[in-house]
Order: structure tokens, then C-alpha cells, then sequence
């Protein structure tokens, strides 16, 4: 292949990337709800998440979060900045696969103590959201039984200005 054709493959993957990357996180047409993963700080005794597929899709932007966890425990202050934070779903019925990421620090009260691993597939939330409502999801890690935890809407709220397209 030559100099140009290189160019043209590497420019079309990278084009291809934005695209895909653009639709991911743009309104979709029609009615639509948010979905919004802590990934960032949740509510007191829960923890941070990061959606892997909705609906049987795997999502790209999950950060450093590998796709086999379930749950993953992290040094304290451990950056998700890179993990998609808002996603747009029709109205209806879904599918939500997360991980949950659990400080090193909490962890060390669970019993019984696991590796920074867990690959049992917990975390899947069936969600019918209703169109013009943003829903928060975060981590319910159970102590006693870490490998055991749900993740669970601990908000429900309408989007302000909320207009279809």
C-alpha cells in the first residue's frame, strides 16, 4: 500500500472513530431519556459505576475499566474522567450491564475480601425509562458479600427545557 493509501486507511478509521464517538453522545431524534452513571461522586454508601453495553451493545467509552470486570477496586481518587457520563435512551425498556468501582478503602471492610476483580456478571439493571426524565444510577455493594452488589436509580428527575427533536 502506499504513502497515500496509509493516509486514506488511517483518515477514514479516525473519521469512522468521531463519527461513532459523535452519535454516542448526541440527542437522538425523537423522545429520549438520560441515563447518568456516578462516575464521578454518588450518594453516601454507594458507589461509582461505569455502563459496559446497553442493550446488548458494549460501549467504547469506559474509561480504564476493563469490560470482564463486575466490580473493580481502586486507589482512592481514581480517575473515570474518560468514562461516558450521559447516555440517551429511547423510551422503553432496557438493558444496563455496569461495573462497579469500589475504593480500596471501602473494600477493606468487605468480607470476604476478593481480588480487584470480579467477574461473576452482577450489575445488570432492566430500566423502563419514560421520555423527558434523567435517572441516576450508582453501585449498592453489599459488605458482606461484594461479589453480590446491584446497581440501583437513587434518582429520578425531569430534564429541565426537555424539547425533542
Amino acid at each position: 500500500m502506499g504513502r497515500f493509501g496509509k493516509f486514506f486507511v488511517l483518515g477514514s478509521a479516525i473519521a469512522l472513530a468521531a463519527a461513532v464517538a459523535g452519535c454516542a453522545t448526541s440527542r437522538p431524534q425523537g423522545p429520549y431519556a438520560e441515563l447518568l452513571p456516578a462516575t464521578v461522586a454518588p450518594p453516601a454508601a454507594l458507589h461509582r459505576v461505569v455502563v459496559q453495553s446497553v442493550d446488548g451493545r458494549g460501549q467504547v467509552a469506559t474509561g480504564p475499566v476493563p469490560a470482564s470486570a463486575s466490580v473493580m477496586f481502586v486507589r482512592p481518587g481514581y480517575s473515570l474522567a474518560s468514562a461516558r457520563s450521559t447516555f440517551y435512551l429511547p423510551p422503553g425498556d432496557h438493558t444496563l450491564d455496569f461495573t462497579a468501582i469500589v475504593d480500596q478503602r471501602d473494600a477493606n471492610n468487605m468480607l470476604p475480601p476478593i481480588g480487584p476483580y470480579s467477574k461473576n456478571g452482577a450489575g445488570v439493571l432492566k430500566l423502563n425509562v419514560e421520555a423527558g426524565k434523567r435517572y441516576y444510577v450508582a453501585a449498592k455493594v453489599n459488605t458482606g458479600r461484594p461479589d453480590d452488589w446491584q446497581p440501583v436509580v437513587y434518582k429520578v428527575e425531569d430534564i429541565q427545557n426537555y424539547r425533542p427533536r
